[in-house]
């Protein structure tokens, strides 16, 4: 069962790492080009997964009741001890994801791009095919959800206050 998990939450991680966006100019009075600040500079920072959201999606998957039910919050409780990660989004709209379970630590490198609420963010690994997941990016809430067959995933990442 924690194979399982790992696997998917790797999965899930791995996959959501998207395109480019430049920023946009616009003319000044005196004919210049300026930079508009565009509502990407507000996505820029470090996001930590939120870990108490991620424990009821794993408790709602386990079973509500009988003998397994108490194995399983045992198993998430331990899961939950050794689980963190984060997000760091630049503004060369590369990012990090940074994702540690069971005692491995796995950094998936990427880049990003914000249009209104959507952030598209793709995975670059090395002798792998680029991997873009869609996520939303609401009030310094990052949300990537992920079907797994029937079952619907998501991680929350919170903007960290700097």
């Amino acid at each position: 069962m924690k194979k399982t998990a790992f696997a998917a939450l790797s999965a899930l991680t791995l996959s959501m790492l998207a395109g480019c966006a430049g920023v946009d100019t616009a003319e000044s009075v005196d004919g210049r080009a300026t930079a508009l600040v565009p509502a990407v500079e507000t996505a820029v920072g470090t996001y930590t997964l939120d870990k108490s959201a991620l424990k009821q999606v794993w408790e709602a998957a386990m079973p509500a009741e009988g003998p397994s039910a108490e194995q399983a919050a045992q198993m998430v409780a331990q899961m939950m001890d050794g689980f963190d990660g984060s997000m760091e989004l630049k503004g060369d709209q590369t990012c990090t994801v940074s994702m540690t379970m069971m005692g491995q630590k796995q950094d998936v490198t990427g880049v990003w791009k914000l249009d209104g609420d959507q952030l598209s963010i793709t995975a670059q690994e090395e002798g792998k095919d680029d991997d873009t997941r869609i996520a939303t990016l609401v009030d310094g809430v990052i949300t990537i959800s992920d079907e797994q067959g029937e079952r619907s995933m998501s991680l929350r990442f919170v903007r960290s206050v700097e």
